[in-house]
């Protein structure tokens, strides 16, 4: 079970107006953003004089009225350079609008203890999502700021409070009422600096709160400056983003996303699957190497570091481990504690994130698609071995080690269910031909031999060589190792199998 899941109950006429502002040129440190096509819009100098001009709703319809096209989900992200410092204010800043001078704009406050939000996209369908965002975020910060405090207590965290943040509907307008940078111009979604982020409205309540989360998450783990890596970074930031409202009204954080998320604007699953398929395989080591050029613009980089973050937060090797890299406080550190706490370079876990990195799919189930590992030595086989192969989980270790160049015959007698809707399917060794996964029936019995010094090109130690048994089937290992065997599922569906088989395995063809 993920260390990284919780839950809890959620808290239950215009004027005309002018002014002008000068703005300046600033130097952000971003966050999850999008650039823009720059030919898409002229240039702006470093400093404008503007002059904005609010009218009466009477003369024309506030901007989050108007109907405008959907945004994708976040797609293209921007890095943030936390070796500069924020830019300090500048002396001739004007005084910031108040709650009632903003709402004569047309942007209206919304508050809890520990977030502001102002936001010129509310409407009447929206509105009380965006009212308790900022109460829900509270309560996500609250457990990030106890484990925080748990590694390094003596750190200012509460300093970092309250977090400043703008959802934006008519970006314009916030430049000009100097609540945000220039810059921000090519700002697809969002970007943060020190406590405060910037977000553009999203297409989807769901995505909207998750971007949200996701900032909010920068603005607090960014105490620390750059002493995490980029990768753990955003990825730490998306894996707590990911979240469900209970028809009970309480929210879970943090979970593993579903078919709801997907619908939602999470787009990280299918960023994988595009990815491998196309031949770009990450291993463990690609990722945590790759250096904050490779988060802009290329969307894959993000969900590969949510994928590891995931990986590690749920593998029963590492799951304890990840968590405390948060004590971490500058990257020598950091660094340390990932190679001497989680080994990396275990075949163990290397195979297990290429188990788990090739078949990702809403809903997966972390506990039961991973390998299941034994610390009992595999024995040569010599003659006739037999054991039972569950129905509900993954890769099953039997015990039994072949030599290189060894051939064995496997047979496998006996019914299971795999799966119970909407009825319980009744399967056998060769599989039920009604639905297929990876190309193989589902519920058929598959082998692989895993060589612990033979990690293959894949980087995957055998587990993606996927020999199909059915009720009998020979195997000549090439390169020795230890066998392991499981009945066919997809990554979602394991918890609602049951049932074994009894499999044997002889020497010899």
């Amino acid at each position: 079970m993920s260390l990284f899941r919780h839950g809890f109950a959620v808290g239950g006429s215009s004027s005309v107006r002018q002014f002008s502002v000068v703005i300046g040129m600033a130097v952000l440190i971003a966050g999850c953003g999008d650039s823009s096509d720059p030919d898409s819009a002229p240039p702006l100098p470093d400093s404008a004089e503007i002059e904005v001009s609010i009218t009466s709703e009477q003369e024309t319809p506030m901007q989050s009225d108007i109907p405008s096209p959907p945004q994708q989900a976040m797609t293209e992200e921007q890095p943030k350079d936390r070796r500069k410092p924020a830019t300090p204010p500048r002396a001739d800043s004007p005084p910031e609008l108040n709650d009632a001078e903003l709402l004569e704009l047309g942007i209206r406050t919304f508050r809890s203890s520990d977030v502001i939000l102002r936001t010129d996209a509310v409407t009447f369908e929206n509105e009380e999502e965006l009212r308790r965002l900022p109460e829900l975020t509270s309560e996500l910060l609250g457990t990030m700021i106890e484990r925080l405090e748990t590694y390094a207590p003596s750190l200012p965290i509460q300093a970092r409070l309250p977090v400043r943040s703008f959802i934006m509907d008519d970006l314009k307008l916030f430049v000009q009422a100097d609540l945000a940078p220039l810059e921000l111009r090519e700002m697809l979604h969002g970007v943060y600096r020190d406590q405060t982020f910037w977000m553009r409205e999203q297409a989807t309540d769901y995505y909207r709160r998750h971007l949200f989360f996701h900032e909010s998450i920068h603005c607090l783990l960014d105490i620390y400056g750059y002493g995490y890596p980029v990768w753990f970074h955003e990825g730490m930031a998306e894996l707590y983003a990911v979240h469900r409202i209970t028809p009970e009204g309480s929210l879970e954080f943090g979970i593993v996303p579903g078919s709801d998320q997907v619908d939602g604007g999470f787009g990280r699953i299918a960023n994988i699957r595009r990815e491998i398929e196309a031949g770009r395989f990450r291993t463990i080591e690609d990722v945590i190497n790759m250096s904050s050029n490779e988060f802009y613009p290329h969307q894959e980089s993000y969900a590969w570091a949510w994928a590891v973050c995931r990986f590690l937060a749920d593998d029963q090797l590492t799951g304890v481990a990840f968590e405390n890299l948060l004590a971490s406080v500058n990257p020598p550190q950091f660094r340390q504690q990932l190679e001497r706490n989680l080994s990396l370079n275990s075949p163990r876990l290397q195979a297990d994130w290429a188990v788990f990195a090739t078949t990702l799919e809403p809903d997966f189930e972390p506990d039961r698609m991973l390998i299941q590992w034994n610390d009992t030595s595999a024995m040569p086989l010599t003659g006739n071995v037999e054991m039972k192969i569950l129905a509900d989980r993954n890769w099953q270790p039997t015990g039994v080690a072949l030599s290189p160049g060894q051939t064995c015959r496997v047979t496998a007698t006996g019914q299971f269910q795999i799966n119970d809707a909407p009825r319980p399917w009744i399967s056998e060794p060769q599989g039920v031909s009604a639905e297929y996964v990876d190309g193989h029936p589902v519920g058929q019995l598959q082998a692989v031999v895993y060589n612990e010094r033979d990690p293959g090109e894949k980087q995957d130690y055998g587990f993606l060589n996927v020999i199909p048994i059915g009720r009998e089937g020979v195997i000549t290992s090439e390169t020795g190792g230890e066998l392991f065997l499981r009945l066919n599922d997809r990554p979602s569906s394991w918890s609602n199998n049951a049932g074994e088989v009894t499999v044997r395995v002889r020497a010899g063809e």
